[in-house]
């Protein structure tokens, strides 16, 4: 059949060599689907987690899609469920407040702060202890030790009658003062895998008391007993009634009435403040029990060695006896 003009052999050509066959392995294209969950008789929480897709083949017909179901454990539900906001305000602001208490205490103390015992003061506790441990006086020789504790340990009357003695315990037979290493809340523990580039984390260190008080623990601890109260035969009341008024008597003698029991534990930590003023180490070698870390302690390490030496020389600033 003869054509009529150029044009319409032109688009006669177009039409036959025009032709589209259909791809073996068809592009998915993004397209709104309708899905067909399941019928589930449990009452479970469920996600769904799918790709969108459709066959060109029908472009027009909605398609049943494969989809995953991740069952929520019943923990991590209800753990959703009783999340509480304000909890977790309240441990933000206890956080807060702890890290304001370490931070004050290191930036904002200093040499001449009321709180801190004056190199008088120090030197004529010392020569107190010293004094009555060499007393033939029973009575006498227990108050001053125990006086000595509380002012090398930062404990009060209540922590050392709290306190274990012998193997393994708070203070032990050669004279040395353990304390145990709270780690922070929440701290990064590595896993097994990890473990092997880290060096090994010390949960105690174990402190040489100076003396005199290291000898007057050894001569004390010759008997195996498990607590001072079970040592001495006193309850605290009685050893109350025996220390506070040795004290009210160095006080009257001596005319320094800031030489109280509330005061005297409280030197460990305060000259270590000065010293390093480093808020962990003073939180390792005098903080108390119910004190929490510091926020420093996330990150920054001492080594034991180190925390001994440094025990050592604010103890040894403690025990001077010149002025």
């Amino acid at each position: 059949m003869a054509m009529v003009s150029d044009k319409e052999f032109h688009d006669a050509l177009k039409r036959i060599t025009n032709i589209q066959l259909p791809e073996s392995n068809p592009k998915l294209l993004p397209s709104p689907i309708i899905l067909y969950p399941p019928t589930v008789e449990d009452e479970l929480n469920w996600t769904v987690s799918t790709s969108d897709f459709f066959d060109p083949n029908y472009p027009n017909e909605p398609q049943q899609l494969p989809f995953t179901f991740i069952k929520i454990s019943d923990d991590e539900d209800e753990g959703i469920n009783n999340f509480d906001p304000q909890s977790l305000d309240e441990e933000v602001e206890l956080s807060l407040n702890e890290s304001r208490y370490w931070l004050n205490r290191v930036e904002k103390l200093v040499p001449n702060d009321y709180g801190r015992l004056t190199r008088v003061e120090r030197l004529t506790l010392i020569k107190f202890l010293k004094d009555k441990l060499a007393s033939n006086n029973s009575s006498d020789f227990l108050a001053a030790g125990l006086i000595g504790l509380m002012y090398f340990t930062g404990s009060n009357l209540e922590d050392l009658w709290e306190a274990k003695l012998g193997f393994g315990g708070d203070f032990e037979q050669d004279g040395t003062y353990r304390r145990l290493i709270k780690r922070p809340k929440n701290s990064f523990q590595p896993n097994d895998e990890q473990q092997k580039f880290f060096q090994p984390v010390a949960s105690q260190l174990l402190l040489p008391l100076p003396e005199p008080i290291a000898s007057w623990l050894k001569l004390l601890l010759q008997n195996d007993s498990s607590s001072f109260e079970q040592l001495l035969k006193l309850s605290l009341e009685d050893v109350k009634n025996l220390v506070y008024p040795e004290l009210g008597d160095l006080r009257k003698q001596t005319r320094l009435f800031r030489l109280r029991s509330e005061r005297i534990p409280t030197a460990l930590g305060l000259e270590a403040t000065l010293i390093f003023r480093d808020p962990l180490i003073t939180y390792l070698i005098a903080g108390r029990k119910t004190q929490s870390p510091p926020m420093l302690s996330y990150y920054a390490v001492h080594s034991v060695e180190c925390l001994i030496d440094y025990y050592k020389q604010v103890t040894g600033s403690m025990s001077e006896v010149t002025c």
